[in-house]
C-alpha cells in the first residue's frame, strides 16, 4: 500500500447477484417503454406520478472482507448471494 498511494483499502456494500445482472440496457428499455404506454394508455400527467423507494432488511449478518479500491471512489461494491436468510421488504 506504501508503494501505491492511489488505492486505499475499503468495506464493500454488498449487491447481489440478481440486482447487478438484472440491471442492463434490455430491461431498463422495456421499463420505460411499459412506463411509456401506461402514461399514454391513461393520459397521465407529472401529478400522478409517484416515486416509491423500498429497502431490505435481512434477518442475518454477513460480513464482507476488505477490498483494495482506487482513492476517492464513491462506491465499491461487492457480490452476495440473497438465498441465506430471510429478506423483509420496507416501502416507504
Amino acid at each position: 500500500m506504501k508503494r501505491h498511494p492511489s488505492l486505499s483499502l475499503r468495506q464493500p456494500e454488498a449487491t447481489s447477484y440478481a440486482r447487478a445482472t438484472g440491471f442492463n440496457k434490455p430491461a431498463v428499455h422495456k421499463f420505460f417503454a411499459l412506463l411509456t404506454e401506461i402514461v399514454d394508455k391513461y393520459k397521465l400527467d407529472g401529478t400522478k406520478i409517484y416515486n416509491c423507494n423500498e429497502t431490505g432488511m435481512k434477518t442475518v449478518q454477513q460480513k464482507h472482507s476488505k477490498v483494495i479500491a482506487v482513492k476517492g471512489k464513491k462506491q465499491v461494491n461487492s457480490m452476495t448471494s440473497s438465498q441465506r436468510g430471510k429478506n423483509n421488504m420496507v416501502v416507504c
